[in-house]
């Protein structure tokens, strides 16, 4: 008879034990278990969180050099034919595009960084040598994706680094930041084919980077203006004076 009772005591004892720890198992359960609308979404953040191919929060931008699909890419790739076989350039870690970077946003601060605006035609081989030219003279090459020009950011980088023979070190917003070490042989597409070509890509060079600079200014001059900071002509009266 005591031994009922004991035993009777021992489960109505251990009865609330287990219903706590069986609450906190279905709890457990539901929180590593817990369903997404994406089918798998805790997985891919997991992943993306530490798949980053450079690594380092300060190069979001510079990720994704390979194709996107593009298909002004598509075109512009079969109209410029298969790219050089041999390649002399070599590929750049991140460690060494880091430095090159750099200095890239020195020269342009300084207004040195040369610039060439990819307008409307895209890709074509007359931008080639001319891109080529002002890689072989400054190592450095800023590309601005003027509007209309058909080509997606990344895929106009993978497309510059195949047919120049360069390396993008840096890619944000409309401009992909182009390196080629001087002293390196010209790839047979970007040669000029005669003398008279050469002068025309290198004042249609000249006169794109003359357009980028024009947008520039006109850009600086209209933010003046809305913040009220345009500077006054000498002798213009404030318009509260004006003679009417």
């Amino acid at each position: 008879m005591s031994c009922g009772v004991t035993s009777t005591t021992a489960a109505s004892c251990a009865g609330p034990q287990q219903r706590e720890q069986r609450r906190r198992g279905a709890t457990s359960t539901g929180a590593t278990s817990r369903p997404t609308a994406a089918g798998g979404q805790d997985q891919d953040e997991d992943k993306d969180e530490g798949s980053s191919g450079l690594g380092g929060d300060d190069d979001d931008e510079d990720i994704g050099f390979g194709t996107s699909g593009n298909d002004g890419a598509d075109d512009a790739a079969a109209a410029l034919g298969p790219p050089p076989a041999v390649r002399y350039q070599r590929p750049l870690p991140l460690k060494d595009r880091k430095p090159l970077r750099a200095r890239a946003e020195t020269l342009a601060r300084e207004r040195r960084l040369v610039r060439v605006q990819l307008g409307q035609l895209g890709v074509t081989p007359a931008f080639l040598r001319s891109a080529a030219a002002a890689l072989a003279a400054h190592e450095l090459v800023r590309v601005k994706l003027g509007e209309g020009c058909g080509l997606e950011r990344r895929a106009a980088a993978a497309l510059l680094e195949a047919h120049l023979d360069c390396c993008a070190v840096h890619q944000v917003g409309f401009t992909v930041t182009l390196y080629r070490q001087s002293g390196l042989p010209r790839q047979a597409n970007t040669l000029p084919v005669s003398g008279e070509e050469a002068r025309a890509a290198e004042t249609a060079a000249a006169a794109a980077e003359a357009a980028a600079l024009a947008a520039e200014a006109s850009v600086a001059k209209c933010v003046r203006k809305r913040a009220g900071q345009q500077p006054m002509v000498e002798g213009q009266r404030p318009p509260e004076f004006s003679v009417l």
